[in-house]
């Protein structure tokens, strides 16, 4: 029961990616990005949708210059209108892909793909071992990097990348270390 529960909630967030994607009514999705910011608003991680939104604000800059710059065969209502509209489906499904998460623990997701080879299902627990251990050396290489006298990562991302990497490959080295010390063979 808890296999199909999971396996439900997959299939329920692909089938809502593919619809968002084909939808052409701007004035729907638009409402249906503020439903979804309110439900995420209600739940406890109002600090992750604010960091999404941080996130996804100079993505939506980006492809307003780009279809304002770039994309001189249509007109400039045309591309206002398709960079909203890009913005709005990536917006959309970033948010219900947060709130997925939010919902759904990463047991379950890995249940869900009940159907995949053991070495598969350990790559996608790794993975999601390694998310959020990325966000947290990030974060504090940046304080590091702030308390030396560094001001911002906007240009030279440098200083945040290659401490990063270190410390990524690091604890990846260790967990292989780990995983071969247990016995998992195959």
């Amino acid at each position: 029961m808890k296999i199909f529960f999971a396996s439900l909630k997959i299939i329920f967030l692909l089938v809502f990616t593919i619809a968002i994607l084909n939808i052409k009514k701007y004035l729907f999705l638009t409402g249906l990005l503020f439903i979804l910011f309110i439900f995420l608003w209600l739940t406890p991680s109002k600090k992750l949708v604010f960091r999404r939104l941080k996130i996804l604000l100079p993505i939506a800059l980006m492809i307003f210059v780009l279809q304002i710059f770039f994309n001189q065969s249509q007109s400039f209502i045309w591309r206002i209108e398709f960079a909203y509209s890009v913005f709005i489906r990536i917006a959309i499904v970033s948010l219900i892909v947060l709130f997925f998460m939010t919902v759904v623990s990463t047991s379950e997701i890995i249940i869900a793909f009940w159907f995949l080879p053991k070495n598969i299902k350990l790559l996608l627990t790794m993975t999601f071992y390694f998310i959020p251990i990325i966000f947290q050396e990030s974060e504090q290489i940046i304080l590091v990097q702030k308390s030396r006298g560094l001001k911002t990562f906007s240009w030279n991302i440098a200083p945040l990348i290659i401490p990063l990497l270190h410390r990524v490959f690091l604890r990846a080295e260790l967990l292989a270390l780990t995983i071969i010390s247990r016995g998992y063979n195959e």
